[in-house]
């Protein structure tokens, strides 16, 4: 099963069985609402969430020249980024800038990472 590109709930599933010596009567498959990769209920059948960053938010300590500047990057994404373990977070155009330090905190505000 390769899942669409548009995100979308779990649907209702079902199940049934018929044959020659036996029916069984539909009935509706309970599913287990479990959180995967940070997604509420994402074990459920055929739900899709569309991988996106739902908060992207850049600042900086100061503006004065020639000073040590702290610059602050809030990412809050609709997936897991931290359960993934292949997730890989690029930030461009910061033309100018001359990096003293490459530390990344990493901190995890509930089932989301916030870098």
């Amino acid at each position: 099963i390769t899942t669409p590109a548009a995100g979308r709930e779990s649907p209702a599933v079902g199940v049934e069985a018929t044959g020659s010596q036996i029916q069984i009567a539909p009935a509706s498959m309970d599913k287990d609402d479990t959180i995967l990769l940070g997604i509420s209920a994402g074990s459920n059948p055929l739900k899709v969430v569309v991988p996106e960053f739902t908060t992207q938010d850049i600042g900086q300590r100061t503006p004065i020249s020639a000073v040590t500047n702290l610059m602050t990057i809030t990412l809050e994404s609709s997936v897991s980024l931290f359960a993934t373990h292949a997730a890989s977070i690029s930030i461009s155009r910061l033309t100018g800038a001359v990096f003293s330090d490459t530390t990344v905190v990493v901190t995890d505000r509930g089932a989301f990472p916030v870098v």
